[in-house]
């Protein structure tokens, strides 16, 4: 629009054309004047002067040629003034025949000249023995001159020699190592992991680790001087550089090339991002132009992304993903309590570890005689051809070339001896213990949530729940999402998944929740708060102590007697909490009371566990892919009653050949006290002792038939069996709220369907709950009673919506022929509503008569044949 078209508004101020007129008249005038101007005063190019070219052409020369170029220069300035003055000494020079022994005709004045310059220059104190007043007055001159050089000379020393600290300090000079560990990027498992690479070196008077990271020098010393002092590092060297591991140059100045592992750490970033970097970090190390000697480690953060650094890698990586291991350990820990014990005491190289060896003495000789040839050590499994069976079968042949893989203390500290005759004996007979369906409460969201509700729908029997609560996703998001990131929850055989809303750390939220039903609870570190652990460390803590307290508190109200938190315990489910960062997991152990609410799996301890297994002894990796990976043999806690009659006193030995006839290896036990003490690969293994007191650690081969199990498993009825696995939205309600929901479950269970499909949320995500395993209970009359008046009216008109809606959707989704057998159900529900009116007016509370929520009720019925 131009400026003429508007006007100015009546009765207002003037409006934009009269603005822009009076601007356009100020550019008229102003440049009207700057073309007078102009008129009257010349304009002048601007020229440089030549000593700003001279410098700055001196400036560019030293920019492009650095240090050579000033070391030239200063000899080149130093030389001219000594040839320049010394010229003009010597015209100025005398001989001295009383204190000059030579002999005058062999002395050249032009000589003297220089060596006089020369020494001015040098010592300004020298021109103080001449004795003529022009020697004085040019000695003086050349003495200033000679001030000034020296002082330009000692400045560019000490900006050298400072250089050189800096560069010392910050680390920029090359690593000239063999053999040694090289770490990229710094983390919060980066401590952690130095350490166990400190133990691991012990035995050979430390070694050399090489950090490489962006942070600065100073910041990466300081912390590990906090964290790990030099007593803590076993004669370990720690090296760090600052730079990009990304980038060649830095890469080779760490030697990477040269080093027996490279260990690439994930960033504090998201896992995409982090896992992108780790591939940039591996097509670098593949790119140095150097024959990389050791292996490369990485540490994936998202398991999609595995099978491209496994590729881009080929044989030289191994990978590691840290999230998902974690995360099934932490499923399978809540469900056999001591089971996170025994993978610290297992993991690291603190105590026993595991160790590969080809023995030519065992050839030809069967598996099941290894065991009483090994006082020191406990044989597990054998590598065969590139290929690990754990627990084969007694009836092997050990094979030439075949590797004993054992858990001994040190690699020598054991070696196959004359065998040693066991006596098993005969076992108890084995109790069936029937199979349960289990309800487990998961707090917090994590990128991986696919895999463990894939892994929990294999473990757990029919008619599980898994209740999931967290507030960094919404409710109506997380099929979708889950769907997204490749899981169908219509394809969940086994467990049905109830999504809830809130903040964990919030009490109002938990008080929510049925937390006495729940059989098992997982705490985990939510994603909201991943790149800050001891945030998220905190938001943990704080939902497990209130889940105990909540759960101390309703106990406390069904009459049994309690001391505290630490009664909760014992009398309510088990929970597992993650914890991140290493100082938590100090400040745990250093309290007894938090210790005991329950079990922590300090992930960033256990990653770095694995990490320096893996850089240490790359053939671990294919033992830790068996037991912590979701197929092969697992780690079990077992209680000794299972092996040992009731006051029977046997020996280790004696219970490992007991174990062995079940196609399983002992390893070690524990006992059953708060801590959970666990002990591996005793030395006394043919003492007896009482073992009532005991659980026993062993490796079977549980997930080889949880997996055969796999392919036939427990359909539900053909009713239900193309229904979603999932409820959506669904929370408990407050206490104030419960009778409408009550009102509403209750006509949900009228349904003579075996699973009752139902929208909870109004989204279109349909869910499945089974009438017979209602989450929330019945509610009496004398608690509906205590409920005002105003507030049951609106909870009876909440209820019978509600129920209004599902009855319309149910009509909506279903097909002719299911609207035919839901024809009855529908004048069910509907008589339902009716009664539970009439109750309602009898009690003068509500008269549903004049709502339009019995309209809708019966406008549904009418659409059943």
């Amino acid at each position: 629009m131009s400026p003429t078209s508007l006007s100015q508004a009546p009765g207002g101020d003037a409006t934009p054309s009269t603005s822009n007129a009076g601007l356009t008249r100020q550019l008229t005038r102003s440049t009207s004047t700057n073309s007078n101007l102009s008129s009257v005063i010349p304009l002048l190019s601007r020229r440089d002067s030549r000593l700003a070219k001279f410098w700055y052409r001196m400036e560019r020369f030293f920019s492009e040629h650095g240090r050579l170029a000033q070391i030239i220069l200063l000899i080149l300035a130093g030389a001219v003034q000594v040839v320049i003055f010394g010229m003009f000494y010597s015209t100025v020079w005398r001989y001295e025949d009383s204190v000059d022994p030579r002999d005058p005709e062999r002395v050249s004045a032009l000589i003297e000249g220089f060596w006089a310059a020369w020494t001015f220059m040098s010592d300004g104190g020298s021109h103080a023995k001449t004795f003529h007043a022009e020697q004085r007055i040019v000695g003086a001159i050349i003495t200033v001159s000679g001030i000034i050089y020296t002082s330009s000379v000692i400045a560019f020393i000490v900006d050298v020699v400072r250089e050189r600290m800096d560069s010392m300090r910050v680390g920029k000079s090359q690593v000239h190592e063999t053999g040694h560990i090289v770490i990229l990027y710094w983390s919060d498992v980066i401590v952690p992991l130095i350490y166990e690479l400190c133990i691991a070196r012990q035995h050979l008077g430390g070694g050399v680790i090489v950090v490489l990271a962006r942070e600065p020098v100073e910041v990466m010393s300081t912390e590990l001087a906090t964290q790990l002092p030099s007593h803590a590092r076993f004669g370990t060297k720690i090296v760090c550089r600052s730079g990009n591991p990304i980038l060649l140059n830095d890469l080779i100045k760490v030697s990477a090339d040269k080093a027996r592992a490279v260990i690439i750490l994930a960033g504090a970033l998201s896992s995409d991002e982090s896992d992108s970097m780790t591939l940039r970090c591996i097509f670098s190390l593949n790119s140095m132009g150097y024959k990389v000697h050791g292996h490369v480690v990485a540490q994936v953060r998202d398991v999609d992304n595995e099978p491209l650094l496994r590729l881009v890698g080929s044989s030289q990586v191994e990978t590691l993903v840290s999230h998902d291991v974690l995360g099934r350990l932490m499923l399978m820990s809540v469900r056999q309590l001591g089971l996170s014990q025994l993978y610290q005491t297992m993991l690291g190289f603190e105590g026993n570890e595991f160790y590969m060896k080809h023995w030519p003495e065992l050839n030809n000789v069967p598996y099941s005689e290894l065991l009483s040839r090994f006082p020191d050590a406990i044989p597990i499994g054998v590598a065969s051809q590139g290929h690990l069976v754990l627990n084969p079968e007694a009836d092997y042949i050990m094979q030439d070339g075949d590797e004993l893989i054992v858990i001994a203390e040190d690699e020598s500290s054991y070696k196959p001896e004359i065998p040693v005759c066991i006596e098993g004996g005969s076992p108890p007979e084995a109790k069936h213990r029937p199979e349960t369906a289990e309800k487990i409460l998961i707090c917090g969201w994590r990128r991986d949530i696919r895999d463990m509700l894939k892994l929990l729908d294999i473990v757990l029997t029919h008619r599980s729940e898994v209740h999931m609560m967290t507030h960094c996703v919404p409710v109506d998001r997380r099929n979708a999402m889950l769907l997204d990131e490749g899981l169908d929850v219509c394809q969940l055989r086994n467990i049905t998944l109830v999504h809830h809303e809130g903040n964990t750390s919030v009490r109002r939220k938990l008080e929510q929740l049925p937390l006495e039903t729940y059989s098992s609870c997982i705490i985990f570190a939510d994603q909201t708060f991943e790149e800050d652990s001891m945030r998220a460390d905190s938001h943990s803590l704080a939902t497990l102590v209130l889940i105990r307290d909540i759960q101390a508190t309703r106990i406390r109200r069904r009459g049994k007697r309690m001391s505290g938190l630490l009664k909760a315990r014992e009398t309510a489910c088990p929970i597992s909490c993650e914890v991140l960062d290493s100082r938590t997991q100090l400040t745990i152990m250093e309290q007894d009371q938090l210790r005991v609410l329950s079990n922590f799996v300090q992930s960033n301890q256990l990653v770095a566990k694995m990490l320096a297994m893996i850089g240490q002894e790359r053939s671990v990796k294919v033992v830790m892919d068996e037991l912590l990976g979701a197929r092969g043999s697992s780690l079990r806690i077992v209680p000794a009653y299972a092996y040992v009659y009731q006051g029977e006193r046997v020996s280790f030995w004696t219970l490992a050949k007991r174990v062995a006839s079940h196609r399983a290896t002992l390893i070690g036990y524990q006992d059953r006290s708060v801590h959970r003490h666990t002990i591996l690969n005793p030395p006394d293994k043919n003492d007896k002792r009482n073992w009532g007191n005991h659980d026993l650690a062993i490796i079977d081969n549980e997930k080889q038939k949880q997996r055969d199990g796999e392919q036939h498993p427990i359909r539900p009825s053909t009713k239900s069996q193309d229904a979603p696995r999932a409820v959506a939205a669904v929370s408990s309600p407050s206490d104030g709220h419960r009778p409408a929901f009550v009102m509403e479950n209750s006509v949900r269970q009228l349904l003579s369907f075996d699973k009752t499909v139902v929208d909870h949320d109004g989204s279109g995500s349909y869910g499945v709950r089974s009438p017979t395993t209602s989450a929330h209970g019945a509610i009496d009359a004398g608690e509906a009673d205590s409920i005002p008046l105003e507030t049951q009216e609106n909870l009876v008109e909440q209820s019978l919506s509600s129920v209004a809606d599902i009855v319309l959707r149910h009509c909506t989704i279903m097909g002719e022929a299911k609207r035919k057998e839901f024809g009855t159900n529908l004048s069910q529900l509907a008589a339902a509503v009716s009664q539970e009116a009439e109750l309602r007016d009898e009690r003068q509370v509500y008269s549903p008569s004049s709502s339009p929520v019995r309209s809708r009720v019966s406008r549904a019925t009418s659409r059943s044949p």
